[in-house]
């Protein structure tokens, strides 16, 4: 870690007591800010003790600016500022404790002891400046926590690899290299696993390797925090320091990009840079991840997070580039001026929605300095402002930015919106689903532009969002929601939950069979089977292997069911070798319909068979990703004959509508006033352009309250 040369610089240090630590030190011009030296000691047993002190970031002393989680940890331990106790939260005092110097003093930023917290208005105003803050730091230090055993391994593994990488003799087998470095750990998973009855598997993926030497630095909390992305963003060096042990980022960095598109059996490349989110770093409690290969998590990919906006802000004009950039090569050639100004800020606030703040205004305030930096327009950051506000300024702002309603996927409203107006997602929402890559691929509106404008016509309070559409047709039946507690993992319900909820949907479905007193034996708006089109409706249309193959192992054991024990109680999907698909008898599922009986497996098992039983493993993560996918949707069928999945609040009477310049269809509440969107739709038959008239003039203006 570089020591800063503490040169005598202009410095305004308060030398009398006061009854407030803050009002002898008042930030009176825009460049004003505060920093603290920390007093040095021979133990770190003695007394934390500081200085504060006002400077100017126009021409500041060389100075560390500090990036640390809160942890919502309340403000128990204290330290001396300027002579006077203030008390600071366990993790703020971790790290003042490890930076504290035993001979020099050493001149540090820390927003917490820097910004007088119960002043809104200051904090509104170093808001604004945030970036600038930690872009003028001579270091930025990202305090991760004290070490463990596992965390110093870790970093030794980095520091081990990286040298390799720079002398070019890497392992010849990196996944080897890898499995003796976790040894203890697999094997004592190996012994759990058999004590549970499991068979170990044979091969040790690389990914699993990985997620299980990194897992305890990738998943401390510093990870999830908002704030973070633009800490280390503007930071001209950053490094990690965790408990004692310091690892430049760029290094961090380097290393785990490496691994993570290494194939050590061909020498290749086998995944994308950013890793998948369940192997690399987990960092939210909010996104319901599920990957390709049926892993399964609730935390965001915050390297990929990272890589995509870091890029963007550490190749910005006028910024002299590093060759240890923490961006590929390709990345830094794209970074004209011309193409950084023209970055959208919407998969800015898109990656970030997962992460965590404590106040759910800075679940946009924390990007506001990115999004100034890219060329965004937003109002000054005010917390004296409220939460419909901030964030329909922020959405206005984005979507004007990026000339696109890109932003509306994020859109879901639940039954406590706050308030917010229907085309504004609720920004500290972290469950909200997002949408995998796969799924941009889909054009319900053809290539249509976004046409769009801002109004106060419907309410002066607010604006309306204007765009230009065509109703496709009205929900007629809707099914029961997948609610967020069903699945493996719930304490409160049963696996078969999923299952029992999906018969409900596919008995729905079957009534598409007839339709004004007929009898079709198609889908009639795709002409292809009805089994066929509720199946393509369950994967969204994704023709991904591992999706087909985990659908028709789970529909095998969903045909079957589970079947009650001899105590009369359900064994729970994930118990070792009880975790087979038992049968129910014809009492304990709702009667099924013979047309869709082959509908969801080719195995075409009756309840009656004695066939063997199925492997657990890729029911259970089947079983996962339909819960993942559709936690707080429902299936629903149309008037016309449709069948599609929305948001859980899609009642019977809301319209389908397609949006100019918009790639989904959108579940629409037309009430005697005015509309306001519900969320995003997948419908059957419409994803494709379909129903998008060739005439446009067709189109009619929408007003969204």
């Amino acid at each position: 870690m570089s020591k800063p040369n503490e040169k005598n610089r202009p410095l305004t240090k308060l030398k009398s007591r006061s009854t407030s630590i803050y009002a002898g030190l008042p930030l009176t011009t825009t460049n004003a800010i505060r920093l603290i030296e920390v007093q040095p000691a021979r133990s770190k047993y003695d007394v934390l003790m500081c200085d504060i002190l006002v400077s100017s970031l126009k021409n500041p002393p060389p100075y560390q600016a500090l990036s640390y989680s809160w942890d919502g940890q309340d403000k128990t331990r204290e330290i001396l500022c300027n002579g006077q106790k203030m008390l600071v939260t366990e993790n703020c005092f971790a790290a003042l404790r490890r930076l504290r110097r035993s001979a020099h003093k050493r001149l540090v930023w820390i927003d917490a002891i820097c910004i007088d917290q119960s002043s809104t208005s200051e904090r509104s105003h170093q808001v604004r400046v945030m970036g600038e803050i930690y872009g003028k730091a001579s270091q930025v230090i990202v305090w991760l926590g004290e070490q463990t055993k596992e965390s110093q391994e870790a970093f030794k593994s980095i520091e081990d690899f990286a040298s390799r990488l720079d002398s070019g003799l890497l392992p010849s087998d990196v996944r080897l290299w890898l499995t003796k470095r976790n040894f203890d750990s697999i094997i004592g998973k190996v012994e759990k696993g058999i004590r549970r009855g499991q068979t170990p598997e044979a091969d040790v993926s690389m990914a699993a390797l990985l997620d299980l030497h990194f897992k305890d630095v990738l998943t401390r909390s510093w990870w999830s925090r908002v704030w973070t992305i633009q800490e280390v963003a503007f930071s001209e060096d950053c490094v990690l320091l965790c408990g004692s042990k310091i690892l430049p980022w760029q290094t961090f960095c380097r290393v785990l990009f490496r691994l993570a598109e290494m194939d050590n059996r061909k020498g290749q490349t086998v995944m994308p840079i950013h890793w998948n989110a369940r192997n690399a770093i987990r960092a939210s409690q909010g996104e319901e991840h599920v990957d390709g290969n049926g892993n399964d998590g609730n935390r965001h990919n915050i390297l990929e997070a990272f890589s995509e906006i870091i890029g963007r802000v550490t190749l910005r004009p006028g910024r002299k580039t590093k060759a240890a950039d923490p961006v590929s090569e390709d990345f830094k050639k794209f970074m004209t001026e011309e193409n950084v100004r023209s970055f959208d800020l919407y998969p800015i606030l898109r990656r970030a929605r997962a992460s965590d703040a404590s106040d759910p205004k800075d679940k946009v305030y924390a990007l506001h300095s990115i999004f100034r930096q890219l060329g965004g327009q937003f109002p000054p950051p005010d917390y004296e402002h409220s939460i419909v506000r901030i964030y329909e300024e922020v959405t206005k702002g984005v979507i004007e930015h990026d000339k696109s309603l890109a932003l509306l996927e994020q859109v879901y409203t639940s039954n406590n919106d706050k308030g917010l107006p229907s085309w504004v997602p609720d920004w500290s929402d972290t469950k909200v689903r997002d949408f995998p890559q796969a799924l941009r691929r889909f054009e319900a509106s053809g290539r249509s532009s976004s046409r769009f404008e801002f109004s106060k016509r419907i309410t002066s309070k607010s604006h309306s969002l204007v765009v230009h559409g065509v109703v496709v047709d009205k929900v007629e039946f809707v099914g029961p929601p997948m609610e967020k507690g069903h699945g493996i993992e719930s304490t409160e319900t049963n696996g078969i939950d999923v299952a029992m909820i999906v018969r409900k949907w596919e008995q729905m479905a079957d009534r598409l069979h007839y339709k004004d007193g007929q009898r079709f034996h198609q889908y009639l708006p795709t002409r292809e089977s009805l089994e066929q089109a509720f199946r393509r409706t369950l994967l969204e249309d994704q023709d991904m292997a591992e999706l087909r193959k985990g659908l028709d192992t789970w529909s095998a054991a969903y045909l079957a069911g589970l079947r009650p024990d001899a105590n009369g109680s359900r064994p729970r999907l994930g118990q070792g070798q009880q975790d087979h698909a038992v049968r129910p008898t014809r009492a304990d599922l709702p009667t099924r319909s013979a047309s869709l009986a082959p509908l969801l497996s080719s195995h075409r098992l009756s309840l009656e068979s004695t066939s063997p039983s199925i492997s657990p493993s890729p029911t259970i993560k089947f079983s996962r990703k339909l819960v993942a996918r559709f936690a707080g949707y429902r299936f629903f069928t149309t008037v016309k004959g449709y069948m599609g999945i929305a948001a859980a609040t899609t009642q019977i009477g809301d319209e389908v509508v397609l949006i100019s310049g918009f790639r989904f269809p959108m579940v629409v509440h037309d009430g005697r006033v005015h509309k306001r969107l519900r969320s995003t739709a997948y419908v059957h038959g419409v994803m494709y352009g379909e129903m998008w008239p060739s005439d446009e003039r067709e189109l009619k203006e929408m007003a969204f309250a």
